[in-house]
């Protein structure tokens, strides 16, 4: 789940049976939660940065554009597991080393 503004969120769209996901993402309004998109792509640990999502998937570091549902940017190998999204900088800790992302 990610804040893409105060009346907009990102979440993983459950599958059929509730206990699992679909590798996609639905946008909808956290009050009313009135669904305003839905795009298929996305699956693994995401946050929101400046109107974009960077999710952490399997195989690496990926940058989607929720406007259009589109996979924007992608870093293989990298996957970070902490963000600070007013900096836009991402870090992943692997074999002792510190590797950083900044968008």
């Amino acid at each position: 789940m990610a804040w893409l503004g105060d009346d907009l969120l990102a979440v993983h769209q459950p599958g059929p049976d509730h206990g699992e996901t679909i590798d996609g993402v639905e946008l909808s309004d956290p009050v009313t939660r009135e669904s305003r998109g839905l795009f298929a792509g996305p699956d693994g640990p995401m946050w929101a940065v400046e109107d974009l999502l960077y999710v952490t998937a399997a195989e690496g570091f990926e940058v989607w554009d929720p406007a259009d549902g589109s996979r924007i940017a992608f870093a293989p190998g990298f996957r970070p597991t902490a963000a600070d999204p007013r900096t836009g900088r991402f870090a992943e800790l692997r074999d002792g080393s510190l590797r950083e992302w900044i968008r």
